[in-house]
């Protein structure tokens, strides 16, 4: 005869622990520990009530004996028998019969109810909470009495870790942190407009800019005497060099080299000692181009000359060196451009003026009358009135053949004067934009620019490039 199969088991269900499906519930492998425990309890006890009424070893022979002689009663009684010796046993307890098929039906049974069912059947008894941090279990708020849970909290020093409660400290958190971010400049910061920076204020910023004020408004010499920070200001003769012009001059006419003095006559007001005024109201300062032999500008204009005498000199008939400055309206109030070559307005000079033979500054003058012809430009034998004759030059009589040690004392004269030096002041018309154009015109008429042999001029850039 065949055992009876056994029923199949069916494997316990798992749930995750953090599903809302499994609320109060104990994991599978702690259940099974439970259960486990449980038989091994029963066992027990049924091993216990078992042993209760199992014979001892002697009582068990007596038994025996009186089964296969039942006479034998009186016998024992009168007559003794010999105590058979026997080794002494341990009371082994005897087997009981197997039940397990019934424990794995109540298995199979508990295995086929829901969640549900299991969780009605588990809250009829006391709820079990294993004690265990990986289960999370003292953290679920459906197993507290979230008062209880309170109090033991604050008693054991505890934080609690219930979800609601660490939402609220979460949310409490927040609001401290957003009242201690600063919402507004207000209270501390006042919008300023916005405002252009300023220069600090110097003797030398304060020239400049009354400087160029009068230059563009073309205001004349208004103040005689000794030069002062603000007497200075309101002459804008003494302001030289106008460098858009002057480079405008120097691109359009091919100029072999353009020199631009950087700063104004008085930045450094201390008198030189070089060229004396016959006016004692007037100064010449140290860096004053025109007037100073030390000045850089002067030393700069040296060199070129220097180096132009060495390739070949300076030929009248295309080479001059030309000094741009700027006049006031008061100063040769008629003429619009005075040019002149270092020589004043004596007779000699007048004479000289107009017999020099391929004289740069007279046929400057010319062209400057053809393409300005709304201009006034003027020779000093055209206007013996204006004295911008830059006699006292000290560039213009070293050019003018005056020793270098001796350009501080002694002027040019007609016996000296080699009309390479050309010397031209305008007016504000003529150092306008509009003018640009029209100079450098007038200087490439004046000095006509030929090619290398081996070389062409280029008709868009004018420059000499290769045949």
């Amino acid at each position: 005869m065949s055992a009876p199969s056994r029923p199949v088991r069916n494997p316990a269900p798992t749930h995750k622990i953090t599903s809302s499906d499994n609320i109060g519930e104990i994991l599978p492998s702690h259940a099974a520990a439970r259960d486990r425990a449980a038989v091994i309890a029963a066992e027990s006890e049924k091993v216990k009530a078992k042993s209760k009424f199992i014979p001892t070893s002697r009582q068990r022979v007596g038994t025996l004996s009186q089964l296969h002689n039942p006479s034998s009663k009186s016998t024992t009684a009168t007559q003794p028998t010999a105590r058979v010796s026997r080794p002494k046993t341990t009371i082994v307890p005897e087997e009981f019969e197997d039940d397990s098929d019934e424990e794995l039906k109540d298995q199979d049974i508990s295995a086929k109810l829901s969640i549900r069912e299991k969780r009605q059947i588990q809250s009829k008894s006391e709820k079990l909470l294993v004690n265990e941090v990986t289960t999370l279990r003292r953290h679920l708020e459906s197993a507290h009495a979230v008062s209880l849970y309170e109090q033991w909290c604050k008693k054991n020093n505890f934080v609690s870790m219930l979800p609601k409660v660490v939402a609220a400290r979460k949310v409490t958190a927040q609001d401290a942190s957003a009242k201690l971010k600063q919402s507004t400049v207000d209270p501390h910061l006042e919008e300023k407009p916005e405002v252009k920076p300023r220069i600090p204020y110097s003797d030398a910023t304060f020239r400049e800019a009354a400087i160029e004020w009068l230059v563009s408004t073309d205001r004349g010499n208004t103040v005689k005497g000794l030069i002062s920070s603000t007497c200075d200001a309101w002459s804008a003769s003494n302001a030289d060099a106008y460098f858009a012009v002057t480079g405008h001059l120097a691109f359009e006419g091919s100029a072999h080299s353009l020199l631009i003095s950087g700063r104004i006559r008085t930045a450094y007001e201390a008198p030189t000692e070089c060229i004396i005024p016959v006016d004692p109201t007037t100064t010449y300062y140290k860096t004053d181009p025109a007037h100073d032999v030390n000045e850089p500008f002067n030393v700069a204009n040296r060199a070129i000359r220097l180096w132009q005498n060495e390739n070949g000199g300076c030929p009248l008939e295309k080479c001059a060196y030309l000094q741009i400055h700027g006049k006031g309206a008061s100063s040769c109030a008629t003429d619009t451009m005075f040019i002149s070559s270092g020589l004043g307005t004596s007779n000699a000079s007048i004479a000289w003026y107009q017999t020099q033979p391929h004289l740069p500054s007279r046929r400057l003058k010319s062209y400057a009358t053809q393409v300005f012809p709304v201009f006034n430009a003027s020779l000093p034998s055209d206007d013996i009135t204006c004295d911008l004759t830059a006699t006292t030059n000290v560039f213009g009589r070293l050019v003018n053949g005056i020793p270098q040690q001796d350009v501080c004392t002694v002027a040019a004269s007609t016996t000296t004067a080699t009309g390479e030096f050309v010397h031209i002041e305008q007016a504000l018309i003529s150092r306008q934009s509009a003018a640009y154009e029209g100079w450098g015109e007038v200087v490439r008429k004046t000095f006509e620019a030929t090619c290398q042999e081996g070389t062409k001029e280029d008709i868009e850039t004018g420059l000499c490039i290769e045949a």
